[in-house]
């Protein structure tokens, strides 16, 4: 699941758990981070992976790991609006889900 703009996406889980990830330019640290969540004994949730526009490969290596890991969903914003704004971002498409549910 992969979006230009967050909301353009009707998101929906059955999981019992959603780990949310916002990320700008953290190439560095981007694969250590994706893999300590997928690595976990428990691995019955969904990642919601939220890109605050970054301007480095972000964008490219998180869409390698949503092919190989049906539990990634993508969201990505055109321009960094900083993390309290993309953490309220995907906390909203979390809930709107909830309401749909």
């Amino acid at each position: 699941m992969i979006s230009e703009n967050i909301f353009d996406l009707d998101y929906r889980t059955t999981k019992p758990m959603v780990v949310l990830m916002p990320t700008y330019n953290h190439i560095t640290f981007l694969k250590e981070s994706i893999e300590s969540i997928l690595v976990q004994d428990y691995n019955d949730f969904d990642f919601l992976i939220l890109d605050d526009g970054s301007t480095d490969n972000t964008w490219k290596v998180l869409q390698q790991y949503a092919n190989l890991d049906k539990r990634i969903k993508l969201f990505r914003h055109r321009s960094n609006r900083g993390i309290p704004k993309s953490l309220n971002d995907l906390l909203i498409l979390y809930y709107q889900n909830q309401k749909l549910n």
